[in-house]
């Protein structure tokens, strides 16, 4: 698993943010400008009084990517009036993504986009937008891969040199548009829960007494202890599930188990709706920590986990002789 990790930026990190501002910019846009263009830009943009006015804003937020305690990315998000155009109370803009070069490829960025995801739902925004040069064609990509689609452009002037940006957006409610929505556990949903996890499990591995325990009364083995349990539905059928079972330890709030998406509905980011919305449920009960367990056997998982910016850990005990991967998520 990665051991990039993601953390808050704070005013104490202003020459941090200021070095990864400068090289990164300069790695992505060097090649296509003037050398004149490009020492007023970072001039003006990455300036002590302008870093620190930014790390000040209310409406704004900065995260680092950190792999061995080295700062490979960095990421900037906006929201309400700090936004740099459209400034609507119902979105969250996406101003800055960078990564090192020698780190591209490695999942970084996304990482660092699915924090703004997780940014924009503790905020309850509608949606997310942002501008990229319309010559960044590997940042296009990115976006496009991720769900943006354009829908305008604007001039962004670097030094005396007029350029285009393509503006592009993901409404974060897209996926319910289409038919798929996040909804809590009803009793009516008991059986696709159960037999939507037999159906992975038996695939892979055998049902185990914590299966049988868990799946067979959910009501009283995960949510009369505090626990949640999320479905997805398409067309009001469901297709994916997930639980957080309620954990009483120092460490963590919740374990995030129980994960099974039907494989006629898988390619769609179900699991990925899942997650984020476990996690915001997490949050919203004041959880700051999720552990969950797995196994390397079940790659797609391994990628999404990956993806959510899980650490690994080791020695906690499990009933579960198919785990052999043990993992966190820092949620604050």
């Amino acid at each position: 698993m990665s051991n990039i990790q993601l953390r808050p930026v704070s005013n104490n990190d202003a020459a941090a943010l200021q070095s990864i501002g400068r090289e990164t910019f300069c790695e992505t846009f060097a090649a296509v400008n003037t050398e004149e263009n490009l020492k007023q830009y970072l001039e003006t943009s990455f300036s002590d009084e302008k870093v620190t006015a930014e790390l000040n804003d209310e409406n704004s937020e900065f995260y680092f990517a950190v792999a061995e305690n080295r700062v490979i990315g960095y990421l900037k998000v906006n929201f309400g009036e700090s936004q740099t155009e459209l400034k609507d109370n119902r979105s969250l803009e996406i101003e800055r993504i960078y990564v090192l070069k020698e780190f591209h490829g490695n999942g970084t960025a996304q990482l660092l986009y699915n924090k703004a995801i997780q940014v924009a739902q503790r905020l309850d925004a509608e949606y997310i937008w942002l501008g990229v040069w319309e010559e960044n064609q590997r940042a296009i990509r990115f976006y496009k891969k991720n769900g943006f689609k354009a829908f305008d452009k604007h001039i962004f002037k670097l030094g005396d040199d007029t350029q285009t940006d393509i503006m592009m957006k993901l409404n974060l409610n897209e996926s319910e548009m289409a038919g798929i929505r996040i909804v809590e556990f009803e009793d009516k949903y008991a059986t696709a829960f159960k037999e939507l996890n037999e159906e992975w499990i038996t695939a892979y591995f055998t049902m185990e007494e914590s299966d049988y325990k868990a799946l067979g009364n959910p009501q009283a083995n995960i949510l009369d202890k505090g626990g949640k349990i999320l479905v997805a539905l398409d067309d009001e059928q469901p297709v994916g599930v997930c639980a957080l079972i309620k954990m009483n330890d120092p460490e963590y709030d919740f374990e995030l188990a129980k994960m099974a998406v039907s494989p006629s509905a898988q390619g769609k980011g179900i699991a990925m709706m899942l997650c984020n919305a476990a996690i915001k449920t997490a949050k919203d009960l004041g959880a700051t920590k999720i552990y969950l367990e797995s196994s390397r056997k079940l790659t797609p998982a391994m990628r999404l986990y990956e993806k959510l910016g899980v650490k690994d850990v080791t020695g906690r005990p499990t009933p579960y002789s198919r785990c052999d991967i043990q993992m966190e998520l820092d949620i604050r």
